[in-house]
């Protein structure tokens, strides 16, 4: 996960030397694998409006630019074709010295000077795209980086986009930490071994609506094992817009798209708090409404990324565990692939008015099963399957309705949002025996000790039957400390692996073979004397060996076989030693 310093330091006070950063979430077991510094080498660009575009003589891959960079008309040879008169774009005058080392001179091409160059996104550090240039706004009203406001030529490309010297660390996050797979987690690691406070997001009081939820739009959640729990909001009073530049700046470093301001605000509060949500535009939505249940074999849905997905195909039986779980809508068709993927039939876009917002929980192997047979893996997927927080929502929603009220002030919620509740997971209680955790950690702590390591991330203790051991309370943000052991590796990680005492532990006695491993070395010493050879032949067997070899139909067929060549159970020795001899 890519981790810009600069939204880190909302939650918590990080020291001015990002490698302390780095070191300590390597000691919490984050580890940092790379480092990547931003808005370095911006200064001298300036945005530039596009006034002419002429061909040059005898070249056929360059054209002659001229542009206003804000202290009159300059002339630029450019071999980028993604541009028009009237767009703004990123000018490096002669001088400049870009991300990366390189130096802009004035030059002269096929008879023409260029006084600067035109940059693309790479070239200005700011994302991967060299296909054209960077387009920070103009006639389509938007830029390639989201919105930036209202632009004038000449003015500074740092301070237009909001671009200052920031450090983006990427930190591998394991499957048994899904917590971390926000800014927020990380936040939470880093003030509780360093004693600080942890700041949570601003969630501003929402302006309610004059209808309640209940009147604009229905939910209906048939399966609540594919969905123990289901929230739809509705917001009206949207104007769909370009994002501020903060959205879009934090997005782009933490290596997403900006898109529009109600997408980049979903996105947003995925990053920050781990929490997944979906947008709809409740108007092209039928009913309106949402129904939730299990998709059906042989039904497709058109995803967001215009790819025809096929639903429900593995499923043999009501109960059977491999279902897909589908979004509907109304009228039971499908319009979204719960916790993958939204549908392009309901898709946000310039004329929403009135949005549907889906905040939900979702059966986390079911989200795996269907993420992995769909070859489809998102965002959202990635926190679902690993396990969200059934009891977050609310302020994940809280959140996305403050960050889209940055740019849609006049927003307004549906009063009384529709919440269907089944059986979701909560905080779940684990017994620590003191004995236990200083045995496996070789140390000496005391009650209090560990409490006090537990409290700051959220695991509340209390003492136990004995005076022995605690009664902790996992948070439901945690699903993956449900066992003692857990929980010790949670005080280890805040005490810090480094400070525990080193121990060599030394067996009772040498390993040696026992009677059976003996006896049957010397089988294979005697047989081989004999004349006989060994053969190893696989357990697995290629379908239509048994038949081949003359057994007959009838093995036994794995359903998850690592290879299609390997995938029947062998019921004799015969094809495996066949094919060796063959």
């Amino acid at each position: 996960m890519r981790v810009p310093l600069s939204w880190l330091a909302d939650f918590v006070a990080l020291p001015e030397d990002w490698r302390e950063v780095a070191r300590t979430l390597d000691d919490l077991g984050l580890v940092v694998e790379g480092v990547e510094e931003t808005g370095v080498g911006l200064e001298q660009v300036v945005v530039a409006e596009v006034l002419a575009i002429d061909a040059i003589p005898g070249a056929d891959r360059i054209r002659r630019v001229e542009v206003d960079a804000g202290s009159g008309r300059v002339q630029v040879v450019c071999g980028a074709w993604n541009f028009a008169e009237g767009d703004l774009v990123a000018l490096a005058p002669p001088g400049t010295v870009l991300p990366g080392g390189v130096r802009i001179e004035r030059r002269r091409l096929r008879g023409v000077e260029s006084a600067g160059m035109l940059c693309s996104a790479r070239e200005l550090g700011l994302g991967e795209d060299q296909s054209g240039l960077l387009i920070l706004g103009g006639r389509n009203g938007r830029g390639s980086l989201g919105g930036t406001g209202d632009l004038q030529p000449g003015q500074p490309l740092a301070e237009a986009l909001g671009e200052g010297p920031d450090v983006v660390l990427d930190v591998a996050v394991e499957t048994n930490r899904p917590d971390a797979l926000s800014i927020v987690g990380i936040a939470r690691d880093l003030a509780a071994r360093w004693g600080q406070p942890l700041r949570l997001p601003e969630v501003s009081a929402a302006t309610l609506g004059p209808v309640p939820t209940g009147e604009l739009c229905s939910v209906v959640v048939e399966d609540p094992d594919l969905c123990p729990r289901f929230t739809a909001w509705v917001l009206t009073e949207v104007t769909v817009r370009p994002s501020p530049a903060l959205v879009a700046r934090r997005l782009r470093l933490a290596g997403m798209r900006a898109i529009d301001n109600v997408v980049d605000a979903s996105n947003y509060v995925m990053l920050e708090l781990g929490q997944p949500t979906h947008p709809y535009d409740l108007d092209a939505l039928a009913g309106p409404g949402l129904r939730v249940r299990a998709g059906r074999p042989g039904e497709e849905v058109v995803t967001l990324d215009g790819q025809v997905r096929r639903l429900g195909a593995r499923q043999v039986a009501p109960a059977d565990d491999r279902r897909d779980c589908v979004i509907c809508d109304a009228e039971d068709r499908p319009v979204g692939v719960a916790g993958v993927m939204g549908g392009a039939s309901s898709q946000i876009g310039p004329g929403t008015r009135r949005v549907l917002l889906e905040a939900a929980y979702f059966d986390p192997m079911a989200v795996a099963r269907t993420s992995a047979r769909l070859a489809l893996r998102s965002e959202a997927s990635v926190r679902f399957e690993r396990g969200c927080d059934p009891a977050g929502i609310e302020r994940a929603v809280g959140r996305l309705v403050t960050v889209l009220g940055w740019s849609v002030p006049e927003l307004r919620v549906a009063p009384d949002p529709l919440d269907v509740v089944g059986n979701p997971p909560g905080p779940r209680p684990v017994r620590l025996r003191l004995g236990r955790l200083n045995g496996v950690l070789g140390t000496s702590f005391e009650a209090t000790e560990v409490r006090a390591l537990l409290d700051p991330l959220g695991f509340a203790s209390e003492p136990g039957a004995s005076g022995e051991e605690l009664v902790v309370t996992v948070p439901s943000f945690r699903p993956d400390a449900s066992r003692e052991i857990d929980v010790v590796e949670e005080v280890a990680r805040l005490y810090g692996y480094r400070r525990l005492p080193r121990r060599r532990f030394r067996p009772d006695q040498v390993g040696r073979l026992g009677a059976t491993q003996r006896l049957r070395r010397v089988l294979r010493e005697a047989l081989c004397g004999l004349g006989c050879e060994e053969a190893w032949t696989p357990s697995l067997l290629r379908p239509g060996d048994d038949e081949l070899a003359g057994l007959g139909p009838g093995g036994v067929v794995v359903a998850n076989p690592l290879t299609p060549e390997e995938s029947v159970l062998r019921r004799s020795l015969r094809p495996g030693l066949l094919r060796a001899l063959a």
